[in-house]
């Protein structure tokens, strides 16, 4: 690193601006999307303070977090420096800039950010610009509740100094100049020719490099393929026995190289909380922590995970007859050792386990449900298969397919009808989607979930079947058959009067007693807390 700097590493003091507004953007302002030709990236670590602003339920509060080794890269290239991620709401794939003059790297801003106006963004719609800003408010770490009446903007407003300068040491650590304090590194964009801030800030104090801290595995250590099986997800993982510790490695499937190391103690695994173990794909620290996992209902999300963590270090249970080790706790990964949980994934309801020499089997398909067309709606086929037989084997997920069949008949799917597909086929690889392929789509793949398109009629039963093929050789699950209803017309009020009023649940028919969904449109008939009416869905 001090190859880039042969003088002598001098501080130079900040001479703070008196900017009465942040500079307007020039013309031409993008985002810097890559390096110059030549250079290299380096792994290093962000230290400081992450501050969000949050409004919730009338009230408005900020949630601070250490910065601790948080990830990024840097390239240096001639007088100048590129760091990617710089901010933690930074979108992984943008380079601020910074000129380096007699050892000082200085970062001046506004610089350009743009999310290409992701509405899905933690931070928000027009984040275009990373710039600095300064509060008057003295944000500690953790939960701070705000006055009634304070917003967002009232928080942080734009910095008049718009330079962040920091010293190169000669280890190639970027240290904070005193200038810094209380400038906080954000996003924002312009309104009306007025600057605007949008979430929170970071302070960064250190940014240091990073080296590879992931635990070694002792070389008398034989590292197996296990089976890792979630509700969420199956995989492979690798799992070796010490004398008195157990190893496990490729849990974290963004840091696939982290090593899990865990005492042996009686039937029970237990792992530090405290402990790297090892590091992400963007080279940040990856610790393991216990967590509780619930269900929320987020406004602005819908349905999330809540991930809360829990004190104390992480337990597992080891059946050592069955080669299974099994869930004590729900189990998160995260870039730092205490705090908040920074989501680099979970292990939720999992078991993980040696595999068997079981034969090849294919589960039945569950969840299958098939909703004729009301002359709206198209006729559906919804399932889910299976990766998972003999209680702790996994199959090979590209080696899975589907089959379906009317009436008892196998059924080839021809392009005619399905044009995404190259040629006539009776087994349909199982999570195949072509919804963005073509307008006049087939098949649909959701949260586990096929769904096929059905535009045959005239037939009284429609089944599907799990297909595997390996090589030569293809196995078949049992064929699970949905039969179809058809009803004759009836009169609306009799529909209505055949509707059993027994369920709590809100449900939704139309006028001859047919399911519909709540998006229905028209007179349909509700029934909801053992009472039926008509009522009119516009």
């Amino acid at each position: 690193m001090k190859r880039f700097y042969t003088s002598a590493v001098a501080a130079l003091a900040m001479t703070a601006s008196s900017m009465a507004v942040v500079p307007a953007v020039p013309d031409g302002f993008s985002p810097v999307t890559s390096l110059p030709e030549g250079a290299v990236a380096l792994n290093y670590g962000k230290n400081g303070l992450s501050s969000t602003v949050e409004d919730s339920f009338g009230s408005v509060f900020i949630a601070t977090d250490p910065i601790e080794r948080r990830s990024c890269e840097i390239a240096f290239v001639l007088n100048q420096v590129y760091v990617m991620p710089m901010m933690e709401y930074m979108e992984e794939s943008v380079y601020l800039v910074g000129t380096v003059e007699e050892g000082i790297v200085t970062f001046s801003f506004p610089q350009a950010f743009d999310r290409k106006n992701d509405t899905s963004s933690p931070v928000g719609y027009f984040d275009d610009y990373a710039l600095l800003y300064s509060t008057t408010v003295d944000i500690t770490e953790g939960f701070m509740p705000l006055p009634a009446g304070m917003t967002k903007q009232d928080v942080f407003t734009p910095a008049a100094t718009q330079e962040l300068k920091f010293k190169i040491m000669e280890d190639g650590s970027f240290v904070a100049e005193p200038g810094n304090k209380g400038l906080y590194l954000g996003l924002g964009y312009v309104d009306n020719d007025q600057w605007q801030y949008w979430k929170g800030g970071d302070i960064i104090e250190t940014i240091v490099p990073q080296s590879d801290l992931t635990p070694e595995i002792p070389e008398d250590v034989e590292m197996q393929t296990w089976n890792y099986i979630s509700e969420l997800s199956n995989r492979r993982v690798e799992v070796g026995f010490g004398t008195d510790h157990v190893y496990l490695r490729g849990l974290c499937e963004k840091a696939p190289n982290a090593v899990m190391v865990g005492q042996i103690l009686g039937s029970n695994f237990v792992f530090d909380s405290s402990q790297i173990i090892g590091l992400d794909n963007y080279g940040g620290l990856v610790y393991a922590a216990p967590v509780n996992i619930e269900l929320v209902n987020l406004p602005g999300y819908g349905i999330v995970r809540r991930l809360d963590r829990l004190p104390g270090n992480i337990t597992m249970a080891y059946d050592a007859e069955k080669n299974i080790i099994n869930k004590v706790q729900d189990v998160a990964f995260t870039t730092t050792p205490t705090g908040e949980i920074h989501h680099l994934g979970w292990l939720e309801n999992f078991r993980i386990g040696k595999p068997t020499d079981a034969p090849i089997e294919v589960p039945a398909p569950y969840n299958v449900e098939f909703t004729m067309s009301d002359g709206e709606y198209t006729s559906e086929l919804w399932f889910s298969l299976s990766y998972v037989y003999g209680d702790i084997n996994l199959l090979d997920p590209s080696k899975l397919y589907f089959s379906i069949y009317f009436d008892g008949d196998l059924y080839a799917f021809e392009p005619d009808e399905f044009p995404s597909l190259p040629k006539a086929a009776d087994e349909i690889p199982y999570g195949y989607d072509d919804t963005e392929v073509t307008p006049d789509y087939g098949f649909a793949f959701s949260n586990g979930m096929q769904g096929v398109i059905i535009r045959s009629e005239g037939f009284e039963s429609i089944g599907v079947q799990g297909v595997y093929i390996d090589g030569d050789r293809t196995y078949r699950s049992e064929i699970v058959t949905v039969d179809v209803k058809k009803e004759e017309p009836e009169d609306p009020e009799d529909s209505i009067n055949d509707i059993n009023a027994a369920s709590d649940r809100v449900e939704m028919f139309d006028l001859s007693g047919r399911k519909v969904s709540e998006s229905a449109k028209g007179i349909v008939i509700m029934r909801s807390n053992g009472q039926v009416r008509k009522v009119v869905v516009k």
